[in-house]
This record gives C-alpha cells, structure tokens and sequence, in this order.
C-alpha cells in the first residue's frame, strides 16, 4: 500500500509509470485504487488525517513537551532571548525549490516593523539559508542571526517560546505549528 501524502504532479507521475497495478494506492493519481475525496478548502492536516484514517491508521497529535521543554543546554543560543518578546522568521527554504521563497525584503520589511513595535527579530535557518537569512539581515539589520547555529532541541524551545514565527514552506515551519506557537506560513503557488 502506498499512501500519496504529497499528491503533487510527480506522485502521480510515480503511480503512472512504477506502480504495479495491484498496489494500493490513496491518493490522487488518476486510476488510483483510493481516491480522495476533494480537499478545496481543507488544510493540510485535515487533508493528511483523511489519508491515514482510510490506510486503517489513527490520527495522533504527539506530545512534543520533552523536545520543547527539555533541559536547555548552557551554550543553547535560545536561552539568550527567551526573557524577551521576540519573533522567529525563517527566510528560507528548500535549495530545489527557490521559488518557493517569500522575498528577503518583505522578511526584511516584517522584521522592521515588528522591531519597532518592541519585538526582538531571530532568523534561523540551515547553512544552505545563508544567502537568504544574509539578504534580511542587510535591509534588517538588527535582527539576531541564528543561522546554522541551533540543533533540533534548540530550535524547538526557540520556535517554542517566540511570540510567533513567520516563515517560508519548510520543515521548521512545521516544528513551530507543533510547539503550539502562532505561526504564519506563506505558501506560493508552487508547491
């Protein structure tokens, strides 16, 4: 069985030309064994929950207290902030797909904004968001850099104890959802 999270062009594409045509398949490819049903207006999660419930799986919403609140370490940049109001923005994205990528200046121009109505700015990212989280930072320059300087506990009590995270579609973006923060995701036509 195989279960198309994604339904995107190439997940069908996938079903088209590799499946064996006694494979399961949920999702919706054309021909598939399990169509879903028409997800206008449903979000994601409600989308992905349909996809596991009709695979006979249960819908879960894990308990992320322990990545969260777990112990912070004494190098742990997120402690720096966390007695502060701030936000957390992240610029980039995916490297395969730049187009998804709101533009550093609009980042740039939230993170100006915010500063001036009393929010400390933090910009994360990986090493491979370097140019993007550089681009903020030159039209915003008293954003707090912490690109490529976070682990996983860490940007989870960072994402954690912002006051909310704007960001691109990427997978920090979804951490942030599951840490209970407000979050902004801004999606482009591409996806």
């Amino acid at each position: 069985m195989i279960v198309d999270m994604q339904c995107s062009s190439r997940t069908r594409n996938y079903f088209a030309h590799f499946v064996p045509s006694n494979t399961r398949w949920i999702g919706t490819a054309s021909g598939c064994s399990d169509p879903l049903p028409n997800f206008t207006g449903v979000n994601n999660r409600d989308r992905m929950s349909t996809s596991v419930k009709m695979a006979g799986g249960i819908s879960q919403s894990p308990d992320m207290s322990w990545l969260v609140n777990g112990a912070a370490q004494t190098d742990d940049l997120a402690v720096m902030i966390n007695d502060k109001q701030y936000a957390v923005l992240i610029p980039g994205c995916s490297l395969a797909k730049p187009q998804k990528r709101w533009p550093a200046d609009r980042f740039a121009a939230t993170g100006n904004e915010l500063v001036s109505r009393g929010f400390e700015i933090v910009l994360v990212g990986t090493a491979d968001d370097r140019d993007a989280v550089n681009a903020v930072l030159a039209a915003s320059p008293d954003a707090i850099d912490l690109c490529g300087k976070t682990n996983l506990a860490g940007l989870a009590r960072l994402l954690g104890g912002a006051a909310f995270v704007i960001g691109n579609d990427t997978g920090p973006m979804f951490l942030a959802a599951r840490t209970g923060v407000s979050s902004l995701m801004i999606m482009g036509p591409d996806i």
